[in-house]
């Protein structure tokens, strides 16, 4: 095993080995630890890294692939913790009854919360809170006519809309006070 990276003891590589990569992509899957994380205690800048896989687009479904399987492991860690209860309880000094851990539960909460965002965030389309539905459009030429004529009919079908809004609560309002019993037929 490598030993974990020290800024004053080694360098930071920037050649490409097949075997950091490996072994990055390995430990990212499983485990719930940042690329920033595993890159340091191998060796490898981060940066590098990122290199790496925008240049070679098998690496980079390597690390994706990595990502899935991170976003699954999280997922199961996610239950171990919900399910995880010997901290809930505690015992009262003074009365000596249990009685429920306040400080625990909130913290297994904010575990919890933190991994369904990340989640979320490295396999939006199997965890988003909300399924992304993907629908393919064509955009719309928007053709903005700047000349003077263009503004005035932008005006008046500007107005023409503000006019229909106010005749149909004029309309509303009318018939609400029929309602009551306040009927004014005047227009």
């Amino acid at each position: 095993m490598p030993a974990k990276f020290s800024p004053t003891t080694s360098k930071l590589t920037r050649k490409f080995t097949s075997q950091h990569f490996e072994k990055i992509c390995t430990e990212l899957a499983n485990s719930d630890k940042s690329l920033a994380a595993i890159c340091r205690k191998y060796g490898v800048a981060p940066c590098t890294f990122y290199n790496w896989i925008k240049l070679d687009k098998k690496l980079a479904e390597q690390y994706a692939a990595a990502r899935e399987q991170q976003a699954d492991y999280i997922a199961d860690q996610i239950i171990e913790i919900a399910d995880d209860d010997s901290k809930d309880m505690i015992t009262d000094p003074v009365s000596r009854e249990l009685r429920p851990n306040p400080v625990s539960i909130q913290r297994s909460r904010l575990r919890i919360e933190a991994r369904k965002w990340r989640i979320a965030i490295l396999s939006p389309k199997k965890y988003a809170a909300a399924k992304i539905i993907e629908v393919p459009v064509q955009p719309e030429a928007i053709i903005i006519d700047w000349t003077a004529e263009g503004y005035k009919k932008a005006q008046e079908e500007d107005l023409r809309i503000t006019g229909a809004t106010y005749e149909r609560l004029m309309e509303i309002e009318r018939e609400e006070q029929q309602k009551k019993g306040n009927v004014d037929l005047g227009v």
